[in-house]
């Protein structure tokens, strides 16, 4: 899908950045992870009665990032 994007005379360097860039994300993705989850390390929150602990809200809060970044992705197309 990639080479289909991009532009037939720069096509490396598309390439190259798109990849540079997803990589830095993966990156800087986990660390912010890390850092929340040992921000929020023993803490525990009720919610619509139940509990959750902070693995849980890690989890809430990446699905609703990835929610929000397919709806941004989807309203460009």
């Amino acid at each position: 899908m990639s080479m289909a994007q991009s532009p037939a005379q720069a096509r490396g360097a598309y390439l190259a950045t798109y990849g540079a860039v997803t990589g830095v994300g993966v990156v800087l993705s986990g660390l912010a992870g890390g850092i929340i989850a040992q921000y929020l390390r023993g803490s525990e929150f009720m919610l619509v009665g139940y509990m959750l602990n902070h693995y849980s809200v890690l989890f809430i809060g990446s699905i609703l990032l990835r929610a929000a970044a397919v709806i941004f992705v989807l309203r460009k197309v």
